[in-house]
């Protein structure tokens, strides 16, 4: 027994002083399970018939164990553990014709020394097998003895003598281990050296020798705690020596940075625009009153209003979308001053609901009716009204619901339907087209369009994600543009130079790769601002229905009499095409695209016809990007369903758009 604690003592000391990180202790005890497998009838005794037989019967075991980690997932861990073993036995033995009876626990005692191979899995569970050596500690019985004289004895006695006093067995189990250190395991434990040993008997005249017989088979169900180590973040072993280790460097794709800044910076110009005039009313949705942001004026007011008041926008310039906005909202006023002009003109104003009936869109239309008799005095005679569930030309329903949501709002409506030549334009087979539009004249100050600064990077699309550009003057103010996505972009030299008349400044471009890694670019350029001249430009812009592109059977007679003979020898026309957010993104610059192509096609012809040369186009579809309004109203995303066209005299600062 001795020599058994000392090599348990040996073994615990030994594994103290492993200096690898990856060894942790613990402590474990629990229930056995246990029997003697095997036991024999007839073990040799001459004369005598003997019958055995074993039931299994619980015992307990507890100990210590060390988890010495091999990787994040192998582990080896011997452990030392006291371990009872036996089984409940019951034999009758029969000689010279009487029978005795016998029952009883066989106990046996074992210091244990598994060392198994542990595979733990990430979330805790593991598995566990490999041998084991014993060495016996005791072996005793508790035997009740009935005799055929029904007499009972019982009579403990050891079995040290009979018994073999060393095992050696196999195990293999599953067990869960949480990240606090606790831990539970099921485990079988299968002998291979038989329990009892080979030994002779000379009692009383009778002599026999007894095999060994019998196995030691023992379930174990254990609960263990292991101290200084968490289960799910094992320490790793210490490098003692580092080695670096020197990758190849990637060659990152890399891209072309230019500027390019026009000269001069022109000061403040005139633009004489024709403003198309959208001959809807959209109504809110779940009300038939005519929305606030449409100017509606008092009896008095109206008395002193003319379409020509919003001609003259010199003393409040604004900026092009909140002129357009602005006319646009007075569009039932304006109606109305020329229905006054042109007292024999009459109008039909269908109503629409987008759906939720023909009463609601009859219901809308009357709205509009009554303003016009009770503000203005129209004679309702003149005016007409209509109601639909869906107008005549209906905003197509795409495919995903929020662009639902956006054209749905668009068919609740009214529209503003006439014959007259005084208040539509493009009259074809007696019917209207569009509302006749209003031309303005206003200073725009210094265009955020003139001196573009051009700045290009190739090769940003397919490399980076975005960039942006940091512009510095002389004086360490710094401008932020972007960030942006595609290969060039155009900056308004204007915006740059401010109120200052010239500047130097300091270009720093900075990208963000696709694979996380940023790329600095930088650059120089000089801007000047000229004293030339006021120039005057003009300006005009057509309208389009939802995902319509043709120019030509809807604005042919306006771009041929109205636009077309604007345009001067030598001059510079730029078309811009845009379209709402409805829609892919592809789909609307392929859109915008061929209504800019189709209106030069148009102005083309006529100044053919015309015996105009030398005439510059640039023409450009934009798509979704650089809207001018904000797409949050339907009249914004009708307003952004355009073609704009500028028409700049040869004199003056080219716009490349």
């Amino acid at each position: 027994m001795k020599k058994i604690f000392t090599i348990a003592i040996i073994m615990i000391v030994s594994l103290n002083v492993i200096k690898a990180q990856g060894v942790c202790f613990g402590i474990k005890a629990g229930l056995n399970l246990e029997n003697i497998i095997g036991l024999n009838s007839n073990q040799g005794v001459v004369g005598v018939t003997e019958n055995e037989s074993a039931k299994m019967t619980f015992g307990w075991h507890a100990g210590v164990f060390a988890r010495i980690r091999l990787d994040d997932h192998w582990s080896l861990v011997p452990e030392v553990l006291y371990t009872t073993g036996g089984s409940k036995r019951t034999y009758t033995r029969t000689y010279n014709g009487n029978t005795y009876s016998t029952t009883g626990t066989f106990s046996l005692s074992y210091i244990q020394i598994p060392v198994f191979i542990n595979y733990k899995f990430d979330f805790g569970l593991y598995l566990e097998a490999g041998p084991y050596i014993a060495f016996l500690a005791g072996a005793t019985s508790n035997d009740v003895t009935t005799d055929e004289n029904g007499n009972v004895s019982s009579l403990p006695a050891s079995h040290d003598t009979t018994v073999n006093g060393f095992d050696v067995g196999v195990g293999a189990g599953v067990g869960y281990r949480f990240c606090n250190g606790l831990g539970f395991n099921l485990r079988y434990n299968y002998g291979l050296n038989k329990v009892y040993k080979d030994y002779s008997i000379d009692n009383s005249g009778l002599s026999h020798t007894q095999p060994s017989y019998g196995k030691n088979g023992v379930l174990q169900f254990s609960v263990s705690y292991m101290f200084g180590c968490s289960s799910c973040n094992p320490k790793p072993v210490p490098v003692t020596t580092q080695v670096d280790i020197i990758q190849p460097k990637q060659v990152e794709p890399d891209v072309q940075f230019t500027v390019q800044a026009a000269n001069p910076v022109p000061g403040q110009h005139v633009v004489k625009e024709t403003l198309p005039l959208r001959d809807y009313v959209f109504f809110d949705a779940g009300s038939t009153q005519i929305p606030a942001r449409y100017i509606l004026l008092s009896k008095s007011e109206a008395q002193g209003f003319a379409e020509v008041q919003l001609q003259d926008c010199q003393k409040n310039p604004g900026t092009r979308s909140s002129r357009q906005l602005m006319v646009y909202h007075n569009v039932i006023n304006i109606v109305a001053d020329r229905m006054k002009k042109h007292p024999t003109s009459t109008i039909t104003l269908i109503g629409s609901s987008a759906g939720k009936g023909s009463e609601t869109g009859k219901a809308n239309a009357e709205a509009v009716k009554f303003y016009l008799v009770n503000t203005f005095g129209i004679d309702g005679g003149r005016i007409k009204t209509e109601g639909r569930n869906l107008p005549v030309n209906p905003s197509e329903i795409p495919n995903t619901t929020q662009d639902q949501n956006l054209t749905s709002v668009e068919d609740n409506r009214v529209d503003i339907v006439s014959t007259s030549p005084d208040l539509m334009m493009e009259v074809k087979d007696n019917s209207a087209l569009c509302m006749k539009p209003i031309e303005i004249t206003a200073i725009d100050g210094n265009s955020a369009n003139d001196a573009p600064i051009i700045v290009t990077v190739i090769g940003a699309e397919n490399v980076l994600d975005t960039w942006s550009v940091d512009i510095t003057d002389s004086k360490g103010e710094i401008q932020h543009f972007g960030p942006f996505t595609k290969d060039n972009t155009t900056l308004s030299g204007s915006v740059i130079l401010k109120d200052n008349q010239n500047g130097n400044y300091k270009i720093v471009m900075t990208g963000k790769t696709k694979t996380g890694h940023s790329i600095k670019k930088e650059g120089t350029f000089a801007l000047v601002r000229t004293k030339d001249p006021i120039q005057v430009e003009q300006r005009a812009s057509i309208l389009f229905d939802f995902d319509k592109s043709k120019t030509v059977s809807t604005f042919d007679n306006f771009m041929t009499t109205s636009v077309a003979p604007l345009i001067s020898s030598n001059s510079t026309v730029v078309i811009s095409g845009h379209t709402d957010i409805v829609g892919p993104e592809d789909y609307n610059m392929n859109l915008s695209k061929e209504r800019a192509d189709d209106a030069q096609k148009i102005l083309q012809r006529e100044l053919t016809k015309a015996g105009k040369t030398g005439v510059t186009f640039k023409t450009n579809g934009y798509g979704i990007t650089d809207p001018s309004f904000s797409n949050n109203l339907p009249e914004e995303r009708f307003y952004n369903r355009t073609v704009v066209i500028d028409i700049i005299p040869s004199s003056t600062v080219v716009v490349d758009r």
